[in-house]
């Protein structure tokens, strides 16, 4: 969906310091849409992983900030709680990722 793109290329940018670098993790995630999803047409309904994906991303750039911040952390830690939380409602197999 588009806030899982658009967070991807907002990842992408926020880790490599380079405006650029949405670009290509765009293109490259938009050639290789078929690939990345179970869905093979647009006539069906979203699957869930289709937003809990996202949030698994969202997820992933909290805990690289909280690697990366320097004093107070109580809002990220907040918000990785909220996320991690809404991450396991949205998805039913996202537990068996959180074991990775």
């Amino acid at each position: 969906n588009g806030l899982g793109q658009a967070f991807l290329c907002f990842m992408a940018t926020q880790i490599s310091g380079n405006p650029l670098a949405s670009l290509p993790c765009f293109l490259i995630s938009f050639l290789n849409r078929f690939q990345t999803s179970r869905l093979g047409n647009y006539t069906s309904s979203d699957l869930r992983e289709l937003w809990g994906i996202p949030l698994l991303w969202i997820q992933t750039y909290l805990i690289w900030r909280l690697l990366l911040a320097q004093g107070t952390r109580r809002w990220l830690l907040l918000n990785l709680v909220l996320v991690t939380f809404a991450f396991i409602v949205s998805w039913q197999f996202s537990p068996f990722l959180l074991l990775l």
